[in-house]
This record gives C-alpha cells, structure tokens and sequence, in this order.
C-alpha cells in the first residue's frame, strides 16, 4: 500500500529513494539501490565473512541465504541494514 492506503501493482512501485525507474523490493534494497551503497557494502563484508564462497553466488543466492540464516552475526548485520535503510527512506520523506 502507498502512503494514501492505495494498493500499488508491484511492477509501479518504483523506487522513490534512489529514482532511478527501478521496481522497490527486496532485490533491489539489497543489490542495486544507490541511496544504500555504503551500508549494502558493510552488509556484505560481514556476509563474506561469514558466508563461505558467498563471492561465487548470486545477488539472489545471498540474499536467499541471510534471510535463511539463523546466525547472530548475520542476523544482527541484516538488522543494522535494514534500520538504517527504512530511517534514510523515513528521514526523505519528512
């Protein structure tokens, strides 16, 4: 739902961070959007550590394997990203 309560198709809802036309989920957040480069970068640091190969994967694969992941350090680096991500979107939009 957008900010009036409306549903949005997936495929319009556009990015309003980054405003470069792409489609705003998870994906996106995690590998492409430019407003997210500095802490997607500490986010994967952490993950390559930990993640063995994680180098030779996929944006999707990663992906696929932190939100499956039960460990601390995964878990506590994907939760410093994603607050930091949703109080930039927050702070844009006042």
């Amino acid at each position: 739902r957008d900010k009036n309560g409306n549903n949005t198709p997936s495929n319009e809802r556009l990015c309003q961070s980054c405003k470069a036309g792409f489609i705003d989920n998870e994906l996106h957040l995690f590998t492409n959007c430019q407003t997210h480069t500095f802490e997607r970068n500490i986010l994967k640091n952490t993950i390559d550590s930990l993640i063995h190969n994680s180098s030779s994967l996929s944006s999707t694969e990663v992906l696929s394997h932190i939100f499956q992941s039960d460990n601390y350090r995964v878990m506590m680096a994907l939760g410093k990203f994603l607050k930091t991500a949703f109080n930039k979107r927050k702070l844009e939009n006042t």
